[in-house]
């Protein structure tokens, strides 16, 4: 007579990695890992780290302050947010320490995207001052720059290395953009414009 001898494990089933899709700069995103137990132990989760550089864009949204137990078939959501505060694409790992009978610690990919391409509009497109007097007070208008891609789920970034009248055009205009600092890093949408004023004064 022979037989099979099993041995009885606990052992989870996760995703191995998290993609977050295309973030806007400076916004979040949340998305949900979903952790299940699918040996024939209870699984003991003891920790949840998360690796990443300095900016420490990705973190953990109401993570556990101790360990976690799961009984075959049960099930566990860990939600996990980036927020992005440079372009590109941001990464991290993040490590489970459990008592896993195959993987003691699994690495989960958490990334962004960064896709598409920026597109600069400025509004108005052209400025009447109307009838200023001379030597009376300056007049202002306001101007927008924003970053409105072709397609919303873009995400680049629009860079604007600096603001200046053409060559040729009279002292009676002026941009006061004291303390401004270029590159300006614009990331999509409305919400994100950057304005300044136009100031004629002849």
């Amino acid at each position: 007579v022979t037989g099979v001898q099993t041995c009885a494990l606990p052992i989870f089933e996760v995703a191995r990695q998290v993609d977050f899709g295309p973030v806007v700069l400076g916004s979040s995103r949340t998305e949900k890992l979903l952790i299940t137990s699918i040996g024939d132990e209870t699984v003991t989760i003891n920790s949840f780290e998360l690796v990443q550089d300095e900016r420490l864009d990705f973190s953990l949204i109401e993570a556990p302050e101790s360990i976690i137990e799961l009984e075959p078939g049960e099930q566990f959501e860990l939600n996990i947010q980036v927020v992005p505060s440079v372009p590109g694409i941001r990464e991290a790992t993040l490590r489970i320490n459990s008592n896993d009978g195959d993987e003691p610690e699994i690495r989960i990919a958490l990334f962004t995207q960064y896709i598409g391409q920026a597109r600069i509009i400025v509004e108005p497109d052209e400025v009447d001052f109307g009838r200023v007097p001379l030597d009376g007070e300056y007049q202002s208008a306001g101007m927008t720059i924003s970053n409105e891609p072709v397609n919303p789920e873009w995400n680049k970034v629009l860079t604007v290395n600096g603001i200046r009248f053409e060559s040729g055009g009279t002292p009676d205009f002026a941009l006061p953009l004291e303390g401004v600092v270029f590159p300006l890093i614009i990331p999509p949408g409305t919400s994100n414009a950057f304005n300044f004023e136009v100031i004629y004064q002849p």
